[in-house]
């Protein structure tokens, strides 16, 4: 009955709607473009703003979760912030996408497990990397994807 009454009084202008009842700063919406998001990621991500990062990255993952570039980088966001299990998962995304090389994929994620403590599936990592690598082609192994020195200093 009170939803017809606020109906009505709306559709003869008697109550002003929610947008005209706002205060003036209530009104002015952040730019929350897919774009604009991606360029704070980067800057928190530049600036090692780990947590900010983490979300801005997560954020624009919701808009768009196939950029495997966006899942790599809130995977090392995450590690860097110390949300290791959150890492895991990034990393494992990200190598599904092929974002990353499978052997390099695998060795972020033993390196999380490794700061979780968890020794077992650390080394179960370690070596499903060390049999990632032994697979990839001599070009491939020869430098051609990110290099883990480089991961693990940015």
């Amino acid at each position: 009955m009170i939803a017809l009454a606020l109906i009505a009084s709306l559709a003869l202008g008697h109550v002003a709607p929610p947008a005209a009842r706002r205060g003036p700063m209530e009104s002015v919406r952040t730019d929350s473009s897919y774009a604009s998001l991606v360029a704070r990621a980067r800057q928190a991500f530049e600036a090692r703003a780990w947590n900010d990062a983490a979300e801005l990255w997560r954020s624009a993952l919701m808009e768009n979760d196939a950029v495997g570039e966006h899942w790599v980088r809130m995977a090392e966001s995450m590690y860097r912030a110390e949300r290791y299990r959150e890492a895991v998962s990034a990393y494992l995304r990200a190598i599904q996408l092929g974002a990353v090389p499978a052997d390099e994929g695998a060795l972020d994620v033993a390196r999380a497990y490794a700061q979780l403590g968890n020794a077992k599936q650390s080394a179960r990592w370690t070596e499903l990397a060390l049999r990632a690598r032994s697979a990839r082609s001599p070009r491939e192994a020869a430098g051609e994807g990110r290099s883990f020195a480089r991961s693990s200093q940015v």
